[in-house]
């Protein structure tokens, strides 16, 4: 036996070791249906059990196939190297292996990390708004040539006036025209959604940072450079780390 808690706690008053908790309370319903007696006893190494290179194992595993011990409660997870040496019951329990890991950050933000601040990395966004801003720069040059000598500002161009609003800049006047008030309002409205949807993308991208998963199977896992894997020392993880690289895995 060996604490692993919650299913086996251990005890100690003394030299007297004791253990309570789930394994030995199925131990002891076993004892009382088939009418035996037992004395739970540790391993010397102190260890759960992993293969060697002479196929003999360590730990509880080794005391098992040694037949040093007929009983093991303590949860193990079944795997084909165990499975040539004891015995597996039908399953009592299941558990999960979540494998957690920071994403790494630059002191000093490089060229890709910039790229967050535009807006897009798609070309037809640019496309799209550079076709925008020539069409309302169109729709005032036609708007303006209705109007009477002097409305507008003397050498106001229409592209600027275009521009003007996309900056958020006031104008040298107002357009007396419905026509270019109706351009420029809708144009300004346009601007302020772009900008809206922008400033909710970039926030979002800050706050999330990169989501770009790093290694999707076990050998990429093996063969990056970037991250230690840790385990449980004996445990299924870490004989499996040992034992084979499956991308299957």
């Amino acid at each position: 036996m060996l604490q692993w808690m919650p299913i086996s706690r251990r005890t100690s008053r003394g030299q007297n070791i004791s253990y309570d908790g789930a394994a030995i309370d199925m131990v002891d319903l076993l004892a009382a249906a088939f009418n035996f007696s037992y004395t739970c006893v540790e391993p010397a190494d102190k260890e759960w059990g992993s293969r060697q290179h002479n196929s003999t194992w360590t730990g509880i595993i080794g005391m098992s196939q040694r037949q040093g011990a007929d009983l093991c409660p303590v949860p193990y997870s079944m795997t084909p190297e165990r499975a040539s040496v004891l015995e597996f019951s039908v399953h009592v329990l299941s558990t999960y292996n979540m494998a957690v890991y920071m994403v790494p950050s630059s002191p000093h933000p490089t060229a890709a990390q910039w790229l967050v601040l535009l807006p897009s990395r798609d070309w037809q966004v640019y496309l799209g708004l550079t076709a925008a801003f020539c069409w309302v720069s169109l729709l005032l040059t036609l708007a303006r040539t209705k109007l009477v000598r002097g409305v507008l500002s003397t050498g106001s161009h229409s592209g600027a006036l275009t521009a003007r609003v996309s900056l958020r800049q006031d104008l040298p006047r107002r357009p007396e025209s419905c026509s270019c008030q109706s351009v420029l309002y809708s144009w300004s409205l346009f601007c302020v959604t772009v900008t809206a949807f922008y400033t909710g993308n970039i926030v979002a991208d800050v706050a999330m940072g990169p989501q770009d998963v790093l290694f999707t199977t076990l050998q990429d896992l093996v063969n990056q450079g970037m991250y230690d894997v840790g385990a449980a020392a004996g445990g299924y993880v870490h004989n499996m780390f040992k034992a084979r690289v499956c991308s299957t895995l």
